[in-house]
């Protein structure tokens, strides 16, 4: 399967979703900000940042083919970028976390959709942007304990504020019919 593969009626989804899901993430950016202190403190800063996994998850969970993930991360991470103080730079960690995401829905053959496979999505993008975050901040300082405790600390956030929204709004949106035309709408 290739980006081809996308139909216009998904490429058009994907793109307004994923605008919306950046002014959501920009608007987020202010909580961020607001608890990071605390949560720095406790060695726990990424606690807040899970919420950045969602889009990524969000539309390949509705669609589920090729390169989802990636583009709407980009996207996303584009628009907020654009909107807050981060810039565009923001938009290579969409494309971090659009291919941590991607490379486990690869494994599974775009085909199972199940909370399991998007837990190991949403946590295959927080390894990836933590091992960035790595070399970028320079957490090497850091002791393994302190890396361990943030890098769990991200993917616990992933998976309540990512993860889970994902397969709970992507699954009531199915049962209004809202998704038919997807292949999320189509499974039994």
């Amino acid at each position: 399967m290739k980006l081809s593969s996308l139909t216009l009626q998904e490429l058009l989804t994907i793109s307004f979703l994923s605008v919306a899901i950046g002014v959501v993430f920009w608007g987020w950016t202010y909580a961020y900000y607001l608890f990071k202190p605390f949560l720095k403190a406790l060695g726990v800063g990424y606690l807040s940042a899970g919420l950045w996994i969602f889009s990524c998850l969000f539309l390949s969970f509705i669609i589920r083919k090729p390169f989802v993930a990636i583009l709407s991360s980009c996207i996303a991470a584009l628009v907020e970028g654009m909107a807050s103080s981060w810039g565009p730079g923001v938009v290579l960690y969409g494309l971090i976390q659009g291919i941590g995401a991607e490379c486990l829905f690869l494994c599974f053959g775009y085909k199972k959709w199940n909370l399991g496979v998007l837990t190991l999505a949403g946590t295959s993008s927080c390894v990836l942007s933590y091992f960035y975050d790595f070399f970028l901040k320079n957490f090497q300082t850091l002791g393994i304990t302190a890396n361990l405790l943030q890098l769990f600390s991200f993917v616990i956030s992933a998976f309540f504020l990512a993860t889970l929204p994902t397969y709970f709004i992507g699954y009531k949106l199915k049962s209004t019919g809202l998704l038919n035309n997807f292949l999320i709408g189509k499974e039994s």
